[in-house]
């Protein structure tokens, strides 16, 4: 029996959501162009999730999510930020394509059977420079791959879009029924919040600049 695009989205989302922790790695590969079979670029990455705190890491980009703080930090140009997580801007920022499945909005689902007991549905985005994204899931809702469509450039003068590919590969999840390991992940890993308020970099990062963008 066949399951709308709705109860697969819903699924799948569940499996992400609860009092655990779930670790998973992937494969983010990178396309010329949307009907390309040739990868030009090619990165590993890690997302930690546990309810609405996460970390992730895609090249030289670490984000981290704790309760109300936020952290991005750049291992090429050497610049750490703390953000407050309630601040809109925030709310927008990737933790590996997973969030656009629990921040939906403005979308409209069609599903497919991409066989093999596996599950698909398609995500088409409204006002986005992200237009598809194409789910693949298994019998147990965990996403298996996504790929994403988004606008590339427009040539205004034939009236035509071009668009590029990103193919994320996901590995097998790890779940646990822990905490957010915060001390390896959380804020702890990056800054020491003092006394008065403000704060210091960890010796991990002692090299980073700092911008505190907290009230």
């Amino acid at each position: 029996m066949s399951q709308s695009p709705d109860t697969i989205l819903s699924r799948i989302v569940k499996v992400y959501q609860g009092d655990f922790t779930v670790t998973v790695n992937a494969t983010y590969r990178y396309y010329p162009d949307y009907y390309s079979h040739t990868v030009t670029d090619s990165m590993k990455a890690i997302l930690i999730m546990h309810g609405n705190n996460y970390y992730f890491k895609l090249g030289d980009i670490e984000m981290m999510r704790q309760n109300e703080y936020y952290i991005m930090a750049d291992q090429s140009s050497k610049k750490l930020s703390v953000s407050e997580s309630l601040n809109s801007l925030v709310d927008e920022q990737p933790t590996g394509m997973l969030d656009m499945l629990l921040k939906q909005h403005d979308v409209k689902l069609t599903s497919f059977n991409p066989g093999k007991g596996l599950k698909g549905i398609i995500i088409y985005y409204i006002g986005s420079e992200i237009v598809q994204a194409t789910i693949i899931a298994d019998e147990h809702n965990y996403i298996k791959k996504c790929i994403l469509r988004y606008q590339k450039d427009i040539d205004w003068a034939n009236k035509k879009v071009s668009y590029s590919k990103l193919e994320i590969i996901y590995g097998e999840p790890m779940v646990s029924n822990t905490s957010f390991p915060a001390n390896q992940y959380g804020l702890n890993r990056f800054v020491q919040l003092k006394k008065d308020g403000s704060f210091q970099v960890t010796p991990k990062y002692n090299k980073y600049e700092l911008t505190d963008n907290t009230d």
